[in-house]
């Protein structure tokens, strides 16, 4: 909440014998790198990515020097 966002999830999928996570959450700040850096340093964040980092395997369409893959919202019902 400290750094913006709000409703976070994240979800597990199976796809050809292969396990993926995909995360979701809404950002209401206005300073998403700002925000996105205190994450990062936070020092139970770093601890716990610590642990969780080496079992994610980023996608190849990520952007250079991303860990993660953006995904376009292509429906929002309100």
């Amino acid at each position: 909440r400290k750094s913006n966002m709000r409703n976070f999830s994240i979800y597990t999928t199976e796809i050809e014998g292969k396990k993926f996570l995909f995360s979701y959450f809404e950002y209401v700040g206005q300073d998403f790198e700002a925000d996105m850096k205190a994450i990062a340093d936070d020092p139970e964040t770093k601890r716990w990515w610590k642990e969780t980092d080496p079992c994610q395997l980023p996608l190849p369409t990520r952007k250079p020097d991303a860990i993660w893959s953006e995904m376009e919202m292509v429906f929002l019902a309100k």
